[in-house]
């Protein structure tokens, strides 16, 4: 979440105590973090889409969730809770999408069904969500035959509030469903998302060339090397291609890092100004 007053110019995120596991306690109790916020919540809610398939007894069980929003959002967390009677949570692992690591996870009283997510943008730089993004993969032992997933498999409130962030710190709610059929990745297999940054010798000019597998909506933000903002550039591309071109008149020398937001994924890199 981002509040900015003039006064300061400085950008608020977030204030979390204690860990993903809810480890710690605070004067109001050992509530989920931000749990029941209902004032200020927007209409629509972010999707979350579990991919999984038929199970038998004895079997193990792949449930891939996917993450759906109208909203370009720099974080969410989610409390999950499954039935100890049909399931046991062998493993939990990272899905494609960025800055989505172990760390992630709260799996501490995954005995007791109950399963933490948290996901944060770096630097709270808000990331769309406009195409399903592969959040997290979670792997089960079947111990129970079962026909419908959301009957042992669900979103708990109790578990962790369920919510979702914009930058100007709008909320949105969380929904759940399954699906047996996988979500649509070929388009985004056929091309990989590339972004090259090229300088012009004989200008003040610099280019961020940028190469998708569809055409989209994207965002490239400038860096220096302190991690101050300097520049950004937004457009569509065309036939799949975009270049952003900046004025780099006053930019001073040094290393610069660009990125790129697209509803993929983020690409980066690093370029040098002599």
């Amino acid at each position: 979440m981002t509040n900015q007053t003039e006064a300061q110019d400085q950008d608020f995120i977030a204030i979390k105590v204690g860990d993903v596991n809810l480890s710690a306690t605070t004067g109001c109790g050992n509530a989920p973090p931000l749990a029941g916020a209902a004032a200020g919540r927007a209409a629509d809610a972010v999707q979350l889409q579990g991919v999984a398939g038929p199970v038998a007894e004895g079997e193990k069980a792949e449930v891939q969730v996917w993450v759906e929003s109208p909203a370009d959002l720099v974080a969410w967390q989610a409390g999950l809770w499954f039935d100890t009677g049909y399931l046991e949570l062998e493993s939990v692992a990272a899905g494609a999408l960025d800055y989505m690591t172990p760390a992630n996870f709260g799996t501490t009283e995954k005995e007791a069904g109950k399963l933490r997510v948290l996901w944060y943008a770096q630097d709270a730089r808000p990331l769309p969500y406009s195409r399903p993004r592969e959040a997290f993969k979670l792997h089960f032992r079947i111990k129970r035959a079962f026909d419908d997933w959301s009957a042992v498999l669900r979103l708990n409130d109790d578990v962790l509030g369920n919510a979702a962030w914009e930058d100007d710190g709008r909320i949105h709610a969380l929904s759940m469903s399954f699906r047996s059929e996988p979500i649509a990745t070929e388009q985004a297999a056929q091309v990989e998302p590339q972004a090259t940054a090229i300088p012009n010798p004989f200008s003040e000019k610099l280019t961020v060339s940028v190469t998708l597998p569809a055409d989209e909506w994207i965002r490239v933000d400038i860096f220096d090397a302190t991690g101050r903002h300097v520049d950004n550039w937004q457009g569509e591309t065309t036939n799949r291609k975009a270049a952003a071109i900046f004025d780099t008149a006053g930019w001073g020398r040094g290393v610069y890092t660009y990125r790129v937001f697209t509803a993929y994924k983020v690409l980066s890199g690093t370029v040098q100004r002599q």
